[in-house]
Formats: C-alpha cells, structure tokens, sequence
C-alpha cells in the first residue's frame, strides 16, 4: 500500500503545477521574463512529481 504522505505530496505538487499553467498563460502576453521563471516552476515541479512516483506503486 502506499505511504497517504506520499499521494498527498503528488496531489499538491499536482495542484502546484495547475496554478502554474493557469499563471503562464495569463501572463504569457504580458512579461516575457515571468514566463520564462514559471517555465523553470513547472519543470521543477515535474521533476518532483517524477521523483515521487517512482518512489511510489500504485
């Protein structure tokens, strides 16, 4: 069975990841250089997301 701790972790870097994309798209016409930090957030995050689940069955 898995770790509840872990799926919590994955549900919020999940919804970290959603504001993220809602962030950049509103602000993809606006501020290039924002966008290009939130990029890097949503990479990070992703890589997170993967780290988790490979430590992970489910």
């Amino acid at each position: 069975m898995s770790d509840p701790r872990n799926i919590q972790i994955v549900i919020q870097l999940i919804d970290n990841l959603q504001n993220a994309t809602d962030k950049l798209e509103r602000s993809y016409s606006q501020n290039s250089s924002e966008v290009d930090k939130l990029k890097d957030e949503i990479e990070d995050i992703h890589k997170k997301i993967s780290g988790v689940l490979s430590q992970n069955v489910f």
